[in-house]
């Protein structure tokens, strides 16, 4: 993951941020036990881990690749 300067990020997207980071840098994993995993860990509602996923997806902040197997 890049180095980002967290004084740019909401509170619960640098945690979603940090937790992401932990998970992803093990292994791989599904997509839905990844985001309640995240959701689990943060204490934020599915809902709102998928929806801050995606706005650090569009920040160029974080990128997730899905693929379908």
């Amino acid at each position: 993951m890049k180095v980002i300067a967290s004084k740019d990020l909401t509170e619960p997207e640098l945690a979603i941020l940090k937790e992401a980071g932990r998970i992803l840098s093990a292994h791989s994993i599904r997509y839905d036990s990844f985001v309640e995993i995240i959701s689990r860990n943060c204490g934020y509602d599915i809902g709102d881990v998928q929806r801050i996923l995606y706005m650090l997806s569009k920040k160029n902040i974080l990128k997730l690749i899905v693929r379908a197997e």
